[in-house]
């Protein structure tokens, strides 16, 4: 993580890959509120980059699905509306990523009342899981 801190320190804080990849460092961390602050920035201003609003979509899906259920209700439904706004986000630019559907029928079972949904979620994540190969192609060398 110290070579990425010296790359980012030198691109500057306003790009926005710059900004994905503090939060993302935040996110390994364990800073969750600083890495979703962050990727809310980033989706200020360049509201389609797809990977903030990938990132920022299953952290709040996991902050709303680990809550604790003694806590404040309408604030876990405000996390897990969030959350499922940026995953539908992302889902509709990538529909093959397999994590969004996982996610997404996560929060679905949570709110336990749309088990058609969540059933339907957790198999297209585990059927998109089933294509996704082992190793990036890309990774192969060209000639075998």
């Amino acid at each position: 993580t110290l070579f990425c801190q010296a790359c980012l320190a030198q691109v500057g804080t306003f790009h926005p890959i710059t900004l994905f990849c503090q939060a993302c460092l935040a996110q390994a961390r364990g800073q969750d509120e600083q890495a979703q602050t962050m990727f809310t920035n980033v989706l200020a201003h360049h509201p389609g980059h797809l990977p903030s609003l990938r990132n920022l979509g299953i952290l709040l899906a996991k902050r709303a699905c680990k809550a604790d259920p003694e806590g404040r209700e309408s604030d876990v439904l405000v996390t897990a509306r969030l959350a499922q706004a940026h995953l539908e986000a992302a889902l509709r630019a990538n529909p093959q990523d397999p994590e969004l559907w996982l996610w997404r029928g996560r929060l679905y079972k949570r709110e336990r009342i749309l088990e058609d949904e969540t059933v339907a979620c957790l198999s297209t994540a585990a059927q998109l899981c089933d294509r996704v190969p082992v190793v990036p192609f890309s990774t192969l060398p060209r000639s075998l």
